[in-house]
């Protein structure tokens, strides 16, 4: 009805608010069908990487002419929190607990992907090991911090022939192959994604955001959100998607479930023929590399995103869809994909600031539902004392613990993290929020041409949001 249009583009507000319309980003997935599909389903992120285990670095790039990056970078704290091996806990590391008192049946799912994952040395090229804590010195840069984070993680993992290595980057930020054992890929600095920026708005991306920022950037101290990243990521031919949690209790509650989703790599269950294809088994296939729904197309982030907000529907006991007949969630079948592909951090906004979600926690509720905890790093957070907390708490462990006790320390060590580290996803249900997730994933020449017009978002609960903005 001509009402219910009225009040779907309700949904789209200003770039720089960070809110979008996702109606017509469906054609972004369209684009995605013209990407061929590779004989082997890893080997997009396999064909680049040595056989031998090799150490992945990355650092801020601090050649630019007037660069004043003053970020404060700490290496190691994620992999001293796996150290911990909390309970429950599921980080982009790739560490899953030994004992995950979840439910049964995705306790022996897990161990189930353990068992078939590559060894030791393969894991540690694919997973996601070299990601910094980046703080911020001031009060605006957090945007621009958190994308430095996400990047620490992602480029490292790009394909040499990605066309990020071959567009309008600097010689500074190629990438150093000239030592086998060890590359290194230099993470541009805070001017540099100023001036992404500034290219992709005179390339014709966001132009609702060059609007705003009346095409101008560099130097100046502006706040940036997930609309004005997701952009920038674009321009550089990086698939991501921008995925919002907003208006309503249905929508937002789904963050939690969502998260812990793309972090335990689950997927809805493939038909039996697409299982058939990708290795035999409706569990074995690739959480990136598999295909999406149209069967001849690989994944991209959107279609990764909506099939992952179908399986945190699916799961999602929240009460808050009793009796909603429009947001009724639907019952999917899911699997764990038991690929060693890397799982890149998040970047989470809501109004005023933006953080990196690096891991969830989930514990069932007294009332039997359950409580999801994000595991963020916070670039208001002082990174070095925050390595500090967590190595005192190690250390206090380690010493107070023998090897017998071990498994009774381990269940103690729940909320022994710093404060800064840990968010309750129930204190978002109040915020609107939106989370960007990316992918090695090149874009195409046509998506990227959608990308100009489009913003790639998609909209959890999209039918409740609507309705509310109806009342």
């Amino acid at each position: 009805s001509p009402q219910a249009e009225d009040q779907q583009e309700q949904i789209e507000v200003s770039s720089n608010s960070s809110f979008v319309d996702e109606k017509e980003t469906t054609t972004v997935a369209a684009a995605a069908a013209a990407a061929l599909v590779p004989d082997d389903p890893c080997s997009l992120l396999a064909h680049h990487l040595p056989s031998q285990p090799v150490m992945l670095m990355a650092f801020i790039d601090s050649s630019a002419d007037g660069n004043n990056d003053d970020a404060v970078i700490t290496e190691g704290l994620l992999s001293l929190v796996d150290q911990l091996q909390l309970p429950h806990l599921v980080s982009c590391s790739g560490y899953r607990p030994p004992n995950q008192n979840i439910t049964k049946e995705q306790t022996l799912t897990l161990i189930e992907r353990l068992q078939h994952q590559p060894t030791t040395q393969h894991k540690r090229q694919n997973l996601c090991s070299v990601l910094n804590h980046i703080q911020q010195t001031d009060k605006w840069s957090c945007g621009f911090r958190n994308l430095q984070m996400l990047l620490s993680a992602l480029l490292p993992h790009l394909s040499p022939d990605h066309p990020y290595f071959y567009g309008d980057i600097p010689p500074s930020l190629r990438r150093v192959d000239s030592n086998p054992e060890c590359i290194v890929t230099p993470i541009p600095c805070l001017r540099q994604l100023q001036t992404f920026l500034e290219q992709s708005w005179a390339d014709g991306f966001d132009k609702q955001g060059a609007k705003h920022y009346n095409r101008r950037i560099v130097g100046r101290k502006s706040e940036i959100g997930a609309v004005e990243v997701s952009s920038c990521l674009a321009f550089l031919s990086i698939d991501s998607v921008v995925l919002q949690f907003i208006k309503c209790k249905e929508s937002r509650s789904l963050l939690g479930e969502f998260c812990w989703a793309y972090f335990t790599k689950q997927r809805t269950m493939p038909s039996s023929s697409a299982g058939t294809k990708w290795g035999g088994s409706t569990t074995g296939y690739c959480c990136f590399c598999c295909k999406s729904s149209n069967e001849d197309s690989l994944d991209s982030t959107y279609a990764h995103a909506s099939d992952l907000l179908r399986v945190a529907e699916s799961s999602s006991s929240s009460s808050f869809f009793a009796g909603n007949k429009i947001c009724q969630p639907r019952k999917t079948a899911t699997t764990y994909c038991t690929c060693s592909c890397p799982t890149f951090p998040l970047y989470l906004q809501w109004e005023g600031h933006s953080i990196t979600i690096v891991g969830v926690e989930k514990h069932k509720k007294a009332n039997g539902g359950d409580d999801v905890t994000l595991l963020v790093f916070d670039p208001m957070v002082n990174g070095p004392k925050l390595k500090d907390d967590v190595q005192r708490t190690l250390k206090e462990t380690n010493s107070s613990t023998g090897y017998q006790g071990a498994t009774v320390a381990r269940v103690s060590r729940i909320g022994k993290l710093p404060p800064s580290m840990r968010l309750s996803s129930n204190k978002l249900l109040s915020k609107d929020c939106q989370i960007l997730m990316c992918s090695i994933r090149p874009l195409t020449s046509k998506e990227k041409n959608v990308s100009r017009d489009r913003v790639n978002a998609v909209t959890a609960a999209k039918a409740a949001v609507v309705k509310s903005l109806q009342r």
